[in-house]
């Protein structure tokens, strides 16, 4: 993993966490806040626990990962494996993600165009003078 990619992540911190397994259950998409990026290719973070039984589900499953923070022009989107490595009852999930493939991409900053569009109407519609009749 090149350190410039490790960098941006640590970053942006936040991602939505999707689970792209071939379960009937899945996690549920959520949003995850990095805790650490290794130099190796992996990542760490919480997983809200989505039911309090987890037995059914897969213990290892392919995710992706979307890095975006408006602070920043760029984003990053992460393909990799999850491992759940931390399974307590009360506590959420901690996993651990080996990234495959990961690709950053630069926002271009969009033009704001006002909601406000002004209107020339002629003097006497807008005063009311005019009526058919």
């Amino acid at each position: 993993m090149n350190k410039a990619a490790s960098c941006q992540i640590q970053n942006l911190s936040t991602a939505i966490f999707s689970d792209f397994s071939s379960s009937i259950l899945k996690f549920p998409t959520s949003i995850i806040h990095v805790l650490e990026v290794s130099k190796d290719g992996k990542l760490l973070f919480e997983l809200p626990r989505p039911y309090t039984d987890i037995s059914g589900m897969e213990a290892s499953f392919p995710v992706a990962l979307h890095f975006y923070n408006k602070k920043y022009n760029y984003y990053v989107n992460v393909d990799g494996l999850a491992h759940i490595i931390s399974i307590n009852n009360e506590a959420p999930l901690i996993v651990l993600v080996k990234m495959s493939h990961i690709k950053s991409f630069v926002r271009k900053r969009a033009k704001r165009v006002s909601s406000y569009v002004h209107h020339n109407f002629p003097s006497e519609a807008v005063a009311g003078s005019h009526r058919p009749g």
